[in-house]
């Protein structure tokens, strides 16, 4: 998490602040689904051994982050 949130990641640090010692082994899995006019991320965590949403980001094509 520490090396890979930028500002279109930034939203994840509500759930896993960096710098938490029980952060450290957290698995986060972003998927991301093109569409005509915009783009959709998923971003997945594994609390409990089972892939759950953890947020989301819609955005018109053409954003840059």
């Amino acid at each position: 998490m520490d090396e890979s949130v930028d500002e279109f990641r930034i939203e994840l640090y509500n759930t896993y602040p960096p710098g938490f010692p029980d952060h450290s082994d957290i698995e986060i899995r972003e998927c991301t689904w093109e569409y005509a006019s915009y783009r959709l991320t998923v971003w997945f965590h594994k609390p409990d051994g089972k892939w759950i949403a953890l947020n989301t980001c819609r955005y018109k094509n053409g954003i840059i982050f």
